[in-house]
């Protein structure tokens, strides 16, 4: 089984120069609140100039000017718009890997290696439907980038690769590497392609086809059309979950956990939201963000309230080693209940 600890996705490879200039900005310009906001504010910027302009068109002044912030305070978060990038693939990052890491873990020795193949590609294609902007600017217009950020970029494709090829390959005794790492490159490649139309139908229909195309050089033929329609049928069950419409209120059934639907689980679900705004910036909170955004004193009550929300599968805490604060990011069913959360609270 491939866990939380495998090594081919270990983020402590990472570059770390932005986070720590972060955490110096923190210290010495004021409010921890106020500095993560604009850090997220200019990280939301030069996504949404590098997709409309690429990376030559791209440039520290633009990107202030969409962010509404000073190049002053540019540079207090980052040296350039290299760092910048490097934190922008670094936050996509930290929100993917729960996703694939988690569809493998939740397999038992006797589920085929195709069922966790199909669940982490059918939450990357959600992500990607939901961030077109930032999975186009990782997945294309970085690839046109400085040495730094392209090599950046290549060492999370290539975790992720891994990840991949390690799993198929401990069941499938004639998997060959080499054939493995032509398929993922493809993948990449059909979802990027799909990625830069003008107008194009959810990612998610791409399901079933990719998994004929991934499972085809281990299966027969009645097999892969059985794993077509196993990805079709999981793509139509998730896109209904986005277009059925949910009713929130004491006497309505509607699809969340039952703990969040008292009167008394008030802040409970204020902690699910405000992560979720967190979450779709890319950016993972501290228990004390977390305390601060939803008007928690005692960092005892949010410590508890953040681990109820973990058993419930909700949350997953990373930590980033001794000295560093946790860092919180949603499940797939925790952005799925938060989408709930914020549509009908």
């Amino acid at each position: 089984m491939v866990g939380n600890g495998d090594a081919s996705l270990d983020v402590s490879w990472r570059v770390e120069s932005s986070g720590s200039r972060t955490a110096e900005v923190r210290r010495a310009h004021g409010p921890e609140g106020v500095n993560i906001s604009r850090r997220d504010a200019i990280l939301g910027a030069v996504v949404e100039i590098v997709c409309e302009r690429g990376v030559v068109g791209a440039s520290v002044g633009l990107v202030c000017a969409r962010a509404r912030v000073s190049r002053r305070t540019f540079y207090e978060f980052f040296d350039g718009l290299d760092e910048c990038l490097v934190a922008v693939l670094d936050g996509a990052l930290e929100r993917a890997v729960p996703l694939v890491v988690g569809a493998f873990d939740h397999l038992t020795p006797t589920h085929p290696w195709q069922e966790g193949m199909r669940q982490a590609l059918a939450e990357m294609l959600s992500f990607f439907d939901e961030e077109p902007a930032l999975a186009r600017v990782c997945l294309l217009e970085l690839g046109t980038a400085a040495p730094r950020v392209r090599e950046h970029r290549e060492r999370i494709l290539g975790a992720f690769a891994a990840l991949v090829i390690q799993r198929v390959g401990s069941e499938v005794s004639h998997a060959s590497p080499l054939a493995a790492e032509g398929t993922y490159a493809s993948v990449v490649g059909i979802v990027g392609a799909r990625l830069v139309a003008d107008e194009r139908p959810p990612l998610l229909d791409l399901l079933g086809p990719l998994m004929g195309f991934i499972v085809g050089p281990f299966m027969d033929e009645a097999q892969v059309a059985k794993e077509v329609e196993r990805g079709n049928e999981l793509a139509r069950e998730m896109l209904g979950r986005r277009s059925s419409p949910a009713v929130y209120g004491e006497n309505s059934r509607v699809d969340l956990p039952a703990v969040l639907l008292t009167v008394r689980a008030h802040r409970a679900r204020l902690c699910l939201l405000f992560i979720a705004k967190r979450h779709a910036r890319g950016v993972s909170p501290s228990n004390r963000e977390v305390a601060a955004g939803i008007g928690v004193s005692h960092q005892g009550q949010v410590s508890l309230l953040l681990a109820r929300l973990a058993a419930l599968g909700l949350l997953v805490k990373r930590s980033r080693g001794p000295g560093y604060p946790n860092a919180w990011s949603l499940t797939a069913e925790g952005e799925r209940v938060s989408l709930l959360l914020g549509k009908h609270t």
